[in-house]
């Protein structure tokens, strides 16, 4: 007589591997962006697809606001980078003769660290373009109907302006546009 064996589970997918991690892997992941990876390198490295990651980061807005604040923090991280390359030693100490030391500059190093610092440069400005851009944003609202005329004219008279008529504009014939 055989006794029936039951059929072991199939095997599970990177993703629900990924799933059955979490909130472990979520941390995990968010670490790794912050210091620098990116989404595809992790996703390659799991086996997980780009889209996947993406529909289940943006389907729920925690996640979502976490990836947002992790990528934020590795727009941080990517400055004190720059700082760090810039600091970099790339003098090249040569023996010209026996007792004579020359410091000479490797120019390849510098142009590869000056490359360096523009690609994380740019990318920081892209992750948090208000803290690392190069452009400054200024916005302000005025709202000049806000003042009744009259109210205006009195503080203006409080200035020591004195206006003997406002008349209003009349649109139309001869007019500078």
């Amino acid at each position: 007589m055989v006794i029936p064996q039951p059929e072991p589970p199939p095997p599970k997918t990177p993703w629900q591997e990924f799933k059955a991690g979490l909130p472990d892997s979520l941390s995990d992941f968010l670490g790794f962006i912050v210091r620098g990876g990116h989404m595809a390198a992790w996703c390659g490295e799991r086996g997980i697809p780009y889209t996947t990651m993406l529909t289940f980061i943006s389907s729920d807005p925690r996640r979502s606001e976490m990836y947002l604040r992790a990528r934020e923090d590795r727009a941080d991280v990517l400055a004190d980078e720059i700082v760090a390359i810039s600091d970099e030693d790339t003098l090249e100490v040569k023996e010209l003769a026996p007792g004579v030391k020359v410091a000479v500059f490797d120019k390849t190093a510098v142009a590869r660290n000056r490359l360096r610092v523009e690609a994380r440069k740019w990318v920081a400005a892209k992750l948090r373009p208000r803290v690392y851009g190069d452009k400054l944003e200024v916005e302000s609202t005025v709202n000049h109907k806000a003042v009744p005329d009259d109210e205006l004219l009195a503080r203006l008279a409080a200035l020591g302006v004195v206006l003997p008529s406002v008349m209003p504009q009349q649109g139309g014939e001869g007019g500078n546009a």
